[in-house]
This record gives structure tokens, C-alpha cells and sequence, in this order.
């Protein structure tokens, strides 16, 4: 299944397979997993599963600015970067939690 809509001034670009859960957001990838039958991203929230994909977005797109930045600007005081993991490179590119 392959689906792109636009939410929250981002585009959103959503496929998903058996095996495999691709998650982009403004051409930022996302990781997320499917563990249980239920969608993880660590950017939406750490501990919680959500049923559906579009729960799992509506999330993050929420959180976006307030707990992580799809520009990657930390800004914040006490900001931090996290590499990798986050959709980002080791060199701080892409999305990244505050």
C-alpha cells in the first residue's frame, strides 16, 4: 500500500508492505516499526504503539516544533541533537528530537 496526502502545511508520504514501514514527511524520512500489529516511532512517542499509521501522524505532525523539527533548528535552550536514529544522518541532517 502507497498513499501521499498533506497535513499540517507537510507532505506526507506513507508505504507499507509484509515486511517493511516507510514513513516521510516533507521528503524527511521517519523511522517507525511495526511491532504487535501496532505502528512505534520514537519521535511520536517513545512508549506508546498506535493502532494506525494515521494516529502514529497525526502525532507527530502535533509534536512537530515542540518535540522534534523536521528543519532540524534546535533553537531551543537545552537543545540537543540525536543523530541517526531520528530519521537524521550522524551529521545532524534531517529530523531530530529537542
Amino acid at each position: 500500500m502507497e498513499r501521499s496526502f498533506r497535513s499540517r502545511n507537510v507532505d506526507v508520504f506513507i508505504r507499507e508492505s509484509d515486511d517493511r514501514v516507510e514513513v516521510t514527511l516533507d521528503g524527511q524520512p521517519i523511522d517507525v516499526e511495526k511491532i504487535d500489529g501496532e505502528y512505534h516511532s520514537q519521535l511520536a512517542n517513545q512508549f506508546v504503539g498506535f493502532k494506525t499509521l494515521d494516529e502514529l501522524v497525526d502525532t507527530l505532525l502535533h509534536n512537530e516544533g515542540r518535540v522534534w523539527s523536521l528543519s532540524g533548528d534546535i533553537g531551543s535552550p537545552g537543545g540537543h541533537r540525536h543523530g541517526g536514529g531520528a530519521g537524521g544522518d550522524e551529521e545532524g541532517h534531517g529530523p531530530r528530537h529537542r
